[in-house]
């Protein structure tokens, strides 16, 4: 006789909302930098890639079947990079939070573990309701121009 669980159906939501791979570094301070920069760095790499998607359509005249594709495109420069610079912010628990953390000496690890990790969470979200990300724009920014700059350097 074959047992089910009651909450078989939530059992299998939950399993494909959250992966949980075991990774046993070598030296695991630098594994844990390496993995938790990984993010930010697949954002920037994807802000490039869909600026140079952008300018290798070109400009797009009005009804043409590329619009889709130039605005797609568009949409996940600015994404990206603002998804970058925000996982950057080094507050846990976020991935910058994370490499800050593994960078400090033992002292203020445990100091951060007392003041940031519980409060981050809380002070990010008390940012976002109040406008105190208005800065991020204006990095990513920063970060499109150069992305620009290097497209056209490629594609011309």
């Amino acid at each position: 006789m074959v047992r089910t669980s009651p909450h078989k159906n939530q059992l299998l939501r939950e399993d494909l909302l959250y992966i949980s791979i075991q990774l046993n570094f070598r030296n695991r301070k630098w594994g844990t930098i390496l993995t938790a920069g990984s993010g930010p760095f697949w954002n920037f790499l994807l802000c490039f890639v869909s600026v140079l998607i952008f300018y290798s359509i070109g400009e797009v005249q009005a009804g043409s079947p590329l619009i889709a594709a130039s605005r797609l495109a568009q949409a996940m420069v600015m994404v990206n990079a603002i998804l970058a610079i925000f996982n950057l912010i080094p507050v846990y628990p976020l991935d910058g939070g994370t490499v800050l953390y593994e960078l400090l000496p033992y002292e203020m690890k445990q100091k951060y573990d007392e003041y940031v990790v519980p409060y981050g969470s809380m002070a990010l979200l008390a940012l976002m309701l109040f406008g105190g990300f208005k800065w991020i724009g204006a990095v990513a920014m920063v970060w499109v121009a150069i992305c620009e700059t290097m497209a056209r350097a490629i594609l011309t």
